[in-house]
C-alpha cells in the first residue's frame, strides 16, 4: 500500500460500506470488492430536514449527509479503515423531492414529473483514521415520459415495496425504465454510489492495484 499523503494503509485495511442499501452493496459485489457493510445509526430524515432548512442546496446536503454517516462508523471502529458512505437527494424545480411514503404519494409524484425532468445529486466520502480523504458529487438529470394517468394507476399498483426507495418509484435498474423518456448522466450515479471516482480514488491510495 502506497503513502499518497493520507497516511499509509495497513496491507490488511479493511473496507466498509457504511450503508444499508442494497443496490449499493450490489455494485460493490458486482465488481469484486472485498467489503463490510455497517450501516451508520442516523436519523438521515432529520438531517435532511434540518440541512433543508439551513438551506443547503441538495448536493451540498447529500455531501454533508455522507460525511456524517462516515464520521459516526468511523467511531465506532476499533482500528482503522476504509470508510465509505454515500447519499442521494432529488431536486425539482428548486425544491427536494422526498421518497413516497404511499400509493398515493408515488401517483402524485409521477403526476408532478410527467414530461418533466428531475435531478439526482450523489455524494460519496471515504474516510480514515479520523478524516476524510476523498469526497465526490455526482450529478444526473431523468426526463420522465408523458404517461398517462390511466398508467400511473396501473403501474403504481403493480410495483414492489422496494419501489417505495426512490423518488417517484423510478429504479431505472428495474420497472422504472418504464417511466422514463431520457437519461443525462452516470449511471451509478443515478444508482446513488458513483463507482468509477471511487475506483480511481482506491487505485491512487494502493488500495486496488493500477
Amino acid at each position: 500500500m502506497s503513502d499518497q499523503g493520507y497516511g499509509t494503509l495497513r496491507p490488511d485495511t479493511k473496507l466498509i460500506l457504511a450503508s444499508q442499501s442494497l443496490t449499493r452493496r450490489q455494485i460493490l459485489e458486482n465488481c469484486g470488492l472485498a467489503f463490510t457493510c455497517q450501516p451508520a445509526r442516523i436519523d438521515e430524515e432529520g438531517w435532511r430536514k434540518k440541512l433543508q432548512k439551513d438551506q443547503r442546496t441538495p448536493a451540498q446536503a447529500a455531501l454533508e449527509l455522507a460525511r456524517e454517516k462516515a464520521r459516526i462508523v468511523d467511531q465506532e471502529l476499533a482500528s482503522p479503515a476504509l470508510i465509505l458512505a454515500a447519499d442521494q437527494l432529488t431536486s425539482f424545480q428548486e425544491s427536494w423531492l422526498g421518497k413516497p411514503l404511499t400509493q398515493r404519494d408515488l401517483q402524485a409524484q409521477l403526476r408532478l414529473l410527467r414530461n418533466q425532468p428531475h435531478d439526482l445529486h450523489s455524494a460519496v466520502v471515504i474516510w480514515h483514521n479520523g478524516q476524510e480523504i476523498f469526497q465526490h458529487i455526482g450529478h444526473a438529470r431523468l426526463t420522465m415520459r408523458n404517461y398517462s394517468d390511466a398508467f400511473i394507476t396501473s403501474w403504481v399498483e403493480s410495483l414492489p415495496p422496494e419501489a417505495f426507495s426512490s423518488v417517484a418509484g423510478c429504479q431505472i435498474e428495474g420497472l422504472g425504465a418504464h417511466c422514463l423518456a431520457e437519461i443525462q448522466g452516470d449511471y451509478f450515479t443515478i444508482l446513488g454510489l458513483p463507482l468509477l471516482p471511487v475506483l480511481g480514488f482506491l487505485r491512487k491510495i494502493g488500495y486496488l492495484p493500477e
